[in-house]
């Protein structure tokens, strides 16, 4: 199996946030707005099991989402994000009124993350409210020490269930040039990748007869695996050896026999233990097929 990079958070970039007009089958955001100066973030999803014991044992268990609680740190925060994050006011004489009856939106927020290896990750929480800050300051104490904002709030999901989308630039499927068109101006909800049942195809086919001997066996999944093990047999049952690797997709399984193959005579691969990367399991299969006289 190949080795891919470790991917390392080295650290956070950008946010955007977006107001949510409405949810349901397909929600509705206003444009998203650049949100600067953001230092950390973080995401805690709490998860509640609940557990049934019987038999005298473990018997079942179920996990459901709770609350998601982020927390944000910033430089600062403009008096217009301040206003519309919040559901605040903004005076006739300048800056922002705050009553008792003010609610925030739910918005969406979007925050990069940079990670070892020039890779970036996309993080997308859908639908959350953010409560008031901490009003302080400090006293300045000789030199001058910055003093930053701190953002608490309440995520869930969306009325589709979904509620996090995280993509790293280095993941199957990510088009660069469509993110770049849509990353911090609008909210993209994700679809599901459509999972394909696992199969195999060889060469030379299965029932194929007039094999050359020389040949090589070529076995390619249709999805990435994890897991195999082939083995090259003669008609009498007898292993032929030979070495077998899989390629850095983890889909074609190459078997190159150490010796050319026996004439006129009826081999098979026996292939069993395959699991992709989506926890499908083949079935044991077996491919045949006859050499040239």
């Amino acid at each position: 199996m190949s080795k891919t990079a470790r991917k390392i958070v080295t650290g956070v970039e950008k946010a955007y946030y977006s107001i949510l007009k409405e949810d349901g089958d397909t929600p509705k955001y206003d444009a998203a707005k650049y949100l600067p100066g953001l230092r950390e973030i973080s995401v805690t999803a709490n998860e509640e099991q609940a557990t049934i014991y019987a038999e005298n044992r473990l018997y079942d268990s179920e996990n459901s989402l709770g609350e998601i609680e982020v927390t944000l740190d910033f430089a600062s925060i403009d008096t217009t994000d301040y206003v519309a994050l919040l559901g605040k006011k903004v005076a006739s004489t300048g800056g922002i009124i705050e009553s008792s009856d003010d609610q925030p939106p739910y918005i969406a927020l979007m925050v990069e993350k940079t990670l070892s290896g020039g890779v970036k990750e996309y993080l997308t929480l859908f639908k959350g409210k953010l409560s008031i800050p901490e009003d302080k300051a400090k006293t300045k104490e000789g030199k001058t020490e910055f003093q930053t904002i701190s953002l608490n709030g309440l995520f869930m999901p969306l009325e589709n269930g979904i509620w996090k989308h995280a993509v790293k630039t280095t993941d199957d499927n990510f088009n660069e040039d469509t993110h770049k068109m849509n990353w911090g101006k609008t909210v993209i909800i994700p679809s599901e990748k459509e999972i394909q049942k696992l199969s195999v195809t060889s060469n030379p086919t299965n029932g194929a007869s007039s094999v050359v001997t020389s040949s090589d066996i070529k076995l390619t999944f249709n999805n990435p695996i994890v897991s195999y093990s082939a083995v090259l047999l003669k008609n009498d049952f007898t292993t032929v050896t030979s070495k077998i690797a899989i390629d850095g997709t983890n889909k074609v399984v190459t078997i190159k026999p150490n010796s050319n193959l026996t004439a006129a005579t009826k081999h098979a691969v026996m292939l069993t233990q395959v699991k992709d990367i989506y926890g499908q399991i083949l079935e044991d299969t077996i491919i045949d097929f006859t050499t040239t006289p």
